[in-house]
């Protein structure tokens, strides 16, 4: 509250000047929008619509669907929550912030969450397959039961694969393992 404006007001009341529109004698500050947390991935994943060759064009069987993962490495960070900043009503009394909301991590196979470095890792070489943003998964036997096609993309992994179907013409399949 505005000290000076209030005795402003005042004296106008007692005068014939009516029009307090132009008088500021209260300020108040909402409070600040939180931020959500989220995870932040270290390698590409996807699934990408392709990526764009030079010419050009793209090349929709590069989806990043499935991804090779190593032992020890390094997947994702999780980004904790941030509160937002206080505000204050016109009286000065404190009014609480948005907080944003929090990520539960969910990991599954071969892969781990440190919940005081907020890191997820790769346990074992594996293929890597990410669900919702929020479930990851390392997988150290990959199994693809239809063709190696535009719905599943090229096809890596740094442990054993079974494909069931067939490769199709120009989609490439990378293992470190053995592939049946």
């Amino acid at each position: 509250i505005d000290q000076a404006a209030m005795e402003k007001v005042e004296k106008s009341l007692h005068s014939t000047y009516v029009d307090f529109d132009d008088i500021v004698f209260a300020r108040g500050r909402l409070p600040g929008e939180g931020e959500d947390a989220r995870l932040e991935f270290e390698i590409e994943i996807g699934p990408l619509a392709g990526h764009t060759l030079p010419d050009g064009s793209i090349d929709f069987r590069d989806r990043k669907i499935m991804v090779g993962v190593t032992e020890g490495q390094h997947i994702a960070t999780k980004i904790p929550a941030i509160p937002g900043e206080d505000g204050r009503n016109v009286l000065g009394e404190k009014i609480e912030p948005k907080t944003g909301k929090d990520v539960k991590i969910k990991v599954q196979g071969e892969a781990s969450f440190d919940p005081e470095s907020n890191r997820v890792l790769a346990t074992k070489d594996g293929a890597l397959s990410v669900v919702n943003n929020d479930v990851i998964k390392v997988a150290t036997r990959v199994k693809i039961q239809s063709d190696v096609d535009y719905k599943t993309g090229n096809v890596e992994s740094e442990n054993n694969t079974t494909i069931t179907g067939s490769i199709l013409p120009g989609f490439k399949v990378n293992v470190g393992g053995d592939l049946e």
